[in-house]
Protein backbone atom coordinates (compact mmCIF):
# COMPACT_ATOMS: atom_id res chain seq x y z
CA UNK A 1 0.00 0.00 0.00
CA UNK A 2 1.27 3.46 -1.15
CA UNK A 3 1.75 6.32 1.53
CA UNK A 4 -0.72 8.53 -0.37
CA UNK A 5 -2.98 5.61 0.38
CA UNK A 6 -2.25 5.22 3.89
CA UNK A 7 -2.47 8.61 4.43
CA UNK A 8 -6.09 8.78 2.77
CA UNK A 9 -7.01 5.65 4.72
CA UNK A 10 -6.41 7.48 8.24
CA UNK A 11 -8.40 11.04 7.10
CA UNK A 12 -11.19 8.94 6.16
CA UNK A 13 -11.30 6.86 8.91
CA UNK A 14 -10.21 10.00 11.31
CA UNK A 15 -13.34 12.14 10.00
CA UNK A 16 -15.61 8.76 10.60
CA UNK A 17 -14.58 8.75 14.35
CA UNK A 18 -15.90 12.07 14.51
CA UNK A 19 -18.74 11.64 13.47
CA UNK A 20 -19.21 8.81 15.71
CA UNK A 21 -17.98 10.92 18.48
CA UNK A 22 -20.73 13.53 17.72
CA UNK A 23 -23.74 10.94 17.89
CA UNK A 24 -22.33 9.49 20.75
CA UNK A 25 -21.68 12.93 22.74
CA UNK A 26 -23.93 13.03 25.57
CA UNK A 27 -26.11 16.25 24.93
CA UNK A 28 -26.13 17.00 29.19
CA UNK A 29 -25.13 15.30 32.28
CA UNK A 30 -27.86 17.92 33.98
CA UNK A 31 -30.51 15.44 31.84
CA UNK A 32 -29.75 12.20 34.61
CA UNK A 33 -32.83 11.98 36.78
CA UNK A 34 -30.87 9.40 39.10
CA UNK A 35 -27.51 8.34 40.20
CA UNK A 36 -27.30 5.13 37.63
CA UNK A 37 -28.27 7.55 34.99
CA UNK A 38 -25.66 9.76 35.96
CA UNK A 39 -23.19 7.14 35.82
CA UNK A 40 -24.00 5.56 32.53
CA UNK A 41 -23.94 9.18 30.64
CA UNK A 42 -20.10 9.95 32.62
CA UNK A 43 -19.22 6.08 30.49
CA UNK A 44 -20.58 7.17 27.59
CA UNK A 45 -19.08 10.81 28.02
CA UNK A 46 -15.75 9.33 28.80
CA UNK A 47 -15.68 6.94 25.88
CA UNK A 48 -17.31 9.27 23.01
CA UNK A 49 -14.47 11.99 24.00
CA UNK A 50 -12.07 9.49 23.91
CA UNK A 51 -13.09 8.16 20.78
CA UNK A 52 -12.73 12.11 20.08
CA UNK A 53 -9.12 12.25 20.45
CA UNK A 54 -8.42 8.68 18.26
CA UNK A 55 -10.10 11.01 16.01
CA UNK A 56 -7.79 13.69 15.76
CA UNK A 57 -4.89 11.64 15.80
CA UNK A 58 -6.17 9.78 13.00
CA UNK A 59 -7.04 13.22 10.86
CA UNK A 60 -3.35 14.48 11.74
CA UNK A 61 -1.66 11.05 10.64
CA UNK A 62 -3.58 11.44 7.16
CA UNK A 63 -3.13 15.54 7.38
CA UNK A 64 0.93 14.82 7.11
CA UNK A 65 0.36 12.61 3.81
CA UNK A 66 -2.26 14.90 2.57
CA UNK A 67 0.40 18.49 2.67
CA UNK A 68 3.06 15.86 1.46
CA UNK A 69 1.05 15.30 -1.60
CA UNK A 70 0.25 18.81 -1.79
CA UNK A 71 3.25 20.49 -1.23
CA UNK A 72 3.43 23.36 -3.58
CA UNK A 73 6.76 25.09 -2.78
CA UNK A 74 5.47 28.43 -1.52
CA UNK A 75 4.55 26.44 1.52
CA UNK A 76 0.34 27.23 1.51
CA UNK A 77 0.41 23.33 2.56
CA UNK A 78 2.62 23.61 5.52
CA UNK A 79 0.91 26.17 6.48
CA UNK A 80 -2.05 24.39 6.75
CA UNK A 81 -0.47 21.23 8.33
CA UNK A 82 0.86 24.22 10.78
CA UNK A 83 -3.03 24.85 11.22
CA UNK A 84 -4.18 21.89 11.63
CA UNK A 85 -1.65 20.70 14.11
CA UNK A 86 -2.88 23.36 15.96
CA UNK A 87 -6.42 22.45 15.73
CA UNK A 88 -5.74 18.66 16.79
CA UNK A 89 -3.78 20.43 19.62
CA UNK A 90 -6.73 22.39 20.65
CA UNK A 91 -9.64 19.51 20.08
CA UNK A 92 -7.36 17.47 22.49
CA UNK A 93 -7.61 19.46 25.11
CA UNK A 94 -11.28 20.36 24.96
CA UNK A 95 -11.86 16.36 24.65
CA UNK A 96 -9.71 15.71 27.28
CA UNK A 97 -11.94 18.77 29.78
CA UNK A 98 -15.20 17.32 28.46
CA UNK A 99 -14.84 13.90 28.56
CA UNK A 100 -12.45 13.29 31.66
CA UNK A 101 -12.04 16.74 34.00
CA UNK A 102 -16.18 16.91 33.96
CA UNK A 103 -17.03 13.54 35.00
CA UNK A 104 -14.11 13.78 37.47
CA UNK A 105 -15.65 16.98 39.15
CA UNK A 106 -19.10 15.17 38.91
CA UNK A 107 -17.64 12.21 40.73
CA UNK A 108 -16.23 14.61 43.80
CA UNK A 109 -19.81 16.35 44.00
CA UNK A 110 -21.07 13.58 45.28
CA UNK A 111 -19.43 13.17 48.39
CA UNK A 112 -18.76 16.61 48.40
CA UNK A 113 -19.69 19.40 52.04
CA UNK A 114 -21.82 22.43 50.74
CA UNK A 115 -18.65 24.29 50.86
CA UNK A 116 -16.96 21.92 48.43
CA UNK A 117 -19.62 21.81 46.32
CA UNK A 118 -19.77 25.45 45.68
CA UNK A 119 -15.52 25.13 45.00
CA UNK A 120 -16.50 22.39 42.49
CA UNK A 121 -19.31 24.34 40.82
CA UNK A 122 -16.92 26.95 40.16
CA UNK A 123 -13.75 24.97 38.55
CA UNK A 124 -16.60 23.25 36.89
CA UNK A 125 -17.88 26.83 35.25
CA UNK A 126 -13.95 27.29 34.88
CA UNK A 127 -13.64 23.98 32.94
CA UNK A 128 -16.41 24.85 30.74
CA UNK A 129 -14.85 27.75 29.36
CA UNK A 130 -11.57 26.02 28.91
CA UNK A 131 -13.34 24.13 26.61
CA UNK A 132 -14.97 26.62 24.50
CA UNK A 133 -12.16 28.82 24.41
CA UNK A 134 -10.64 25.76 22.89
CA UNK A 135 -13.40 23.85 20.73
CA UNK A 136 -12.73 28.11 19.21
CA UNK A 137 -9.75 27.56 18.57
CA UNK A 138 -10.24 24.05 16.49
CA UNK A 139 -12.54 25.52 14.52
CA UNK A 140 -10.90 28.54 13.52
CA UNK A 141 -7.13 26.53 12.98
CA UNK A 142 -9.09 23.49 11.13
CA UNK A 143 -10.80 26.04 9.03
CA UNK A 144 -7.65 27.68 8.27
CA UNK A 145 -6.05 25.37 7.22
CA UNK A 146 -9.17 23.36 5.32
CA UNK A 147 -8.68 26.68 3.39
CA UNK A 148 -5.10 26.69 2.54
CA UNK A 149 -5.26 23.39 1.18
CA UNK A 150 -8.27 24.18 -1.07
CA UNK A 151 -6.65 27.31 -2.24
CA UNK A 152 -3.50 24.91 -3.40
CA UNK A 153 -6.00 22.33 -4.57
CA UNK A 154 -7.10 25.35 -6.65
CA UNK A 155 -3.94 26.72 -8.22
CA UNK A 156 -2.07 23.31 -9.06
CA UNK A 157 -4.98 20.42 -9.07
CA UNK A 158 -3.49 17.83 -7.12
CA UNK A 159 -6.37 16.91 -5.98
CA UNK A 160 -10.61 17.19 -7.51
CA UNK A 161 -11.27 20.92 -7.95
CA UNK A 162 -14.41 20.33 -6.30
CA UNK A 163 -12.47 19.91 -2.94
CA UNK A 164 -10.88 23.06 -3.61
CA UNK A 165 -14.00 25.13 -4.44
CA UNK A 166 -16.08 23.59 -1.38
CA UNK A 167 -12.83 23.79 1.47
CA UNK A 168 -12.15 27.65 0.17
CA UNK A 169 -15.99 28.39 0.69
CA UNK A 170 -16.16 26.13 4.30
CA UNK A 171 -12.91 27.32 5.55
CA UNK A 172 -13.57 31.15 5.58
CA UNK A 173 -17.72 31.02 5.92
CA UNK A 174 -17.39 28.74 9.18
CA UNK A 175 -14.64 31.21 10.65
CA UNK A 176 -16.50 34.33 10.03
CA UNK A 177 -20.03 32.80 11.49
CA UNK A 178 -18.07 32.17 14.70
CA UNK A 179 -16.59 35.66 14.56
CA UNK A 180 -19.85 37.08 14.13
CA UNK A 181 -21.74 34.92 16.62
CA UNK A 182 -23.96 32.31 14.52
CA UNK A 183 -22.45 29.36 15.40
CA UNK A 184 -22.54 28.48 18.87
CA UNK A 185 -20.47 26.17 20.03
CA UNK A 186 -23.07 23.96 21.74
CA UNK A 187 -23.45 20.24 20.67
CA UNK A 188 -25.23 21.29 17.59
CA UNK A 189 -23.04 23.69 16.43
CA UNK A 190 -20.17 21.80 17.15
CA UNK A 191 -21.57 18.94 15.03
CA UNK A 192 -22.09 20.85 12.05
CA UNK A 193 -18.93 21.91 11.94
CA UNK A 194 -17.43 18.66 12.10
CA UNK A 195 -19.84 16.73 9.41
CA UNK A 196 -19.24 19.95 6.97
CA UNK A 197 -15.66 19.29 7.49
CA UNK A 198 -15.66 15.37 7.58
CA UNK A 199 -17.06 15.94 3.76
CA UNK A 200 -14.07 17.55 2.78
CA UNK A 201 -11.70 15.13 4.68
CA UNK A 202 -13.41 11.37 3.68
CA UNK A 203 -13.49 13.28 -0.33
CA UNK A 204 -9.70 14.20 -0.18
CA UNK A 205 -8.69 10.84 1.78
CA UNK A 206 -10.56 8.96 -1.02
CA UNK A 207 -8.41 10.82 -3.43
CA UNK A 208 -5.03 9.67 -1.40
CA UNK A 209 -6.51 6.18 -1.15
CA UNK A 210 -7.45 5.70 -4.45
CA UNK A 211 -3.39 6.78 -6.02
CA UNK A 212 -1.37 4.41 -7.30
CA UNK A 213 1.81 3.71 -6.60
Amino acid sequence: MSRDAVSGAALVLGAAAGLVTMALHPSGLGHADTPEQLEALLRLNVVAHGLGILSVALAFFGALGLARRLDDGPGLATAGLVAFGFAAFAATCAALTSGFIAPALHEHLADATDAERVALGVVSDYSWFFNQAFAKLHVVASSAAIGLWSLVILRGGALPRWLGVYGGVLGPAAILALLTGNLPLNLHGFGLVVLSQAVWLVGAGARLWSTKG
